[in-house]
């Protein structure tokens, strides 16, 4: 079964060297003490719950499920594990499934493995409800990625701390939660729910939506789905007229009947398939839409005049 107890976080880089009071330093100190550090050339891991043997280093964050047909798998390959060592569990399925581990696990959890046996590679996990977020920053130029559970101990580990993201800020104060993954901080997102990012040495992450097969494809919280804007887009070319879209129809004093809510109308279309985007956000308001169409032209004009 899943335990909730409280554990330390995971952190680490991958793409350079750091060293272990570093990691020490930007995790803090938890229940369990101090976090365990693992490193190697160019990477490095530390969490509570930590294991490496092998050429495979696994951290973890949370908690994993521990059923008997996972382990009964992994132990008929020849890898005994403890069923409360749930970091030797992570690093046993790794060496069982390379980077398609996660579709084994269930749980309240991120994870990090570092695989060392040929070309260095790093694989991040985070869960299929994202309860555990796991953070992580990019830098093209160093060809450097940091990541954490916590923003804290990831702006720890940035030689440049980046600045306030400002369009993170506007989807924030609108809709309540950031967008696309986005978060406040430039250059710094949060992995999408059942999803696994693969990065190799000099090359970016890559991320890749876990999905059972047959499955029904919902997008997480914050994606945006790529079909959303062509619904949208139908959904309003197909529109049937309807009681009322006549002017003959309406009350003398309808608001549609002023040539500026006209046009503030119109722009309800072309509003849709960003209103679909942010209805997936936690405590989104729909009512942002008309707030959109109301505010847009004048914060465009005066960023300050469309304060709401």
């Amino acid at each position: 079964m899943i335990t909730m107890a409280r554990t330390l976080g995971l952190l680490g880089r991958f793409g350079t060297d750091t060293a272990p009071y570093v990691l020490r330093g930007a995790s803090g100190r938890g229940e369990e003490g101090e976090a365990r550090v693992l490193r190697g050339r160019g990477w490095a891991l530390a969490g509570g719950r930590a294991d490496g043997r092998g050429g495979v280093a696994a951290v973890l964050a949370g908690a994993v499920d521990v059923r008997l047909p996972l382990l009964s798998r992994i132990e008929a390959g020849g890898r005994p594990v403890a069923e409360r060592n749930h970091a030797a569990l992570l690093r046993a399925a790794f060496e069982a499934d390379g980077a398609g581990f996660a579709e084994q696990l269930r749980g309240a959890y991120a994870a990090a493995v570092v695989d060392t046996r040929g070309t260095p590679v790093l694989v991040l996990a985070a869960d299929e409800a994202g309860a555990v977020p796991l953070y992580y920053h990019w830098n093209a130029t160093r060809e450097v990625l940091s990541f954490a559970t916590e923003v804290p101990a990831l702006l720890a580990l940035l030689p440049d701390p980046p600045a306030l993201w400002t369009p993170g800020l506007d989807a924030y104060l609108t809709t309540g939660a950031a967008l696309g993954g986005a978060t406040l901080i430039e250059g710094v997102r949060v992995l999408p729910p059942g999803t696994t990012a693969v990065c190799e040495r000099g090359h970016a992450p890559r991320l890749v939506r876990r999905e059972s097969p047959g499955a029904r494809r919902v997008p997480a919280p914050g994606m945006p789905d790529r079909d959303l804007p062509a619904l949208a887009a139908g959904a309003v070319a197909g529109a049937v007229p309807g009681p009322g879209d006549d002017p003959a129809d309406r009350p003398a004093g309808d608001p549609l009947d002023d040539p500026l809510d006209r046009r503030r109308a119109r722009d309800l279309a072309t509003l849709l398939p960003a209103l679909l985007w942010r209805l997936g956000q936690p405590e989104a308001d729909p009512g942002a839409l008309t707030a959109y169409a109301r505010y847009g032209p004048e914060r465009a004009a005066d960023p300050a005049a469309g304060d709401l």
